[in-house]
């Protein structure tokens, strides 16, 4: 999934650097364009380009777009994905299962075959 938007970054900059909007090696753009989006050599709408992307436009996209006009050189790392601290199981959640899976057992029928 990091590729993708990765790839999306890098198409989204490509077309602000072919636009004006953003400079080949300065690290500020130009806030006073307004982007034009293309697709196949076609103008289209924002919410049309990210849906022809296939993503919605908010808040992802604008993330990603917000990033390189800060002349940021990767794509914001979402923290959705990131592994968090201090998600340990607690104790008591292996007591839980415990119970209920002798529960389980004792009402299951029995399967084997012998």
């Amino acid at each position: 999934m990091a590729f993708v938007w990765t790839k999306l970054f890098d198409t989204l900059r490509e077309l602000a650097i072919s636009q004006n909007i953003i400079k080949p090696g300065c690290s500020q753009a130009d806030t006073t364009i307004k982007m034009r989006y293309y697709y196949l050599g076609r103008y289209v709408c924002r919410a049309a380009y990210a849906s022809l992307m296939g993503v919605s436009w908010s808040p992802r996209l604008g993330n990603l777009l917000k990033a390189f006009l800060r002349g940021e050189r990767t794509a914001p790392m979402d923290v959705r994905y990131m592994e968090r601290p201090h998600s340990d199981p607690k104790p008591v959640y292996s007591e839980v299962f415990s119970y209920l899976q002798s529960l389980y057992d004792s009402v299951a029928e029995n399967t084997s075959l012998g």
